[in-house]
């Protein structure tokens, strides 16, 4: 089936991403990379109606807004955090997830708001043996949260 809308993944390093593009095409999505979080908001921006789901690098750089949300919720947050506030407080209606290499380093402030369940997915190494194992369970991630209909 193929699927009219994209997947966003925002990530500075691209390398890393390929195969999780890959499977994502393979099921039939559209998908579309923005190096920094500056230039995912301006994406959003021009096509939101287009957008299924945001797959965000939880320590990605690039995001102007970083001083305002951590002045807001006085904490220290890193950079993927504060475009997962940016999209709840803008676009509450486009499902996200963090993804990192470094899933562990992650610990969410308390003080954050809790309308919305945190989602990090562990790397790909730790989500199965082979490749099959890896994109099964890649993609029964992103459907569970990015809410794919019709597959």
């Amino acid at each position: 089936m193929k699927h009219e809308k994209y997947i966003l993944f925002v990530d500075d390093r691209p390398e890393s991403l390929d195969i999780f593009m890959d499977i994502l095409k393979d099921k039939g999505h559209k998908t579309e990379w923005v190096e920094t979080l500056d230039q995912a908001v301006t994406f959003i921006k021009k096509n939101k109606s287009k957008i299924s789901g945001i797959i965000i690098d939880l320590f990605i750089k690039g995001f102007s807004k970083i001083d305002f949300y951590q002045e807001q919720y006085k904490v220290t947050i890193n950079q993927g955090q504060s475009l997962g506030l940016h999209l709840r407080e803008k676009w509450s209606d486009i499902p996200y997830f963090y993804f990192s290499d470094y899933p562990a380093a992650y610990s969410r402030p308390k003080s954050l708001p809790e309308e919305k369940e945190e989602i990090i997915i562990p790397k790909f190494q730790d989500m199965g043996d082979t490749f099959e194992e890896i994109r099964d369970n890649f993609y029964k991630i992103c459907k569970k949260y990015l809410r794919f209909n019709n597959d």
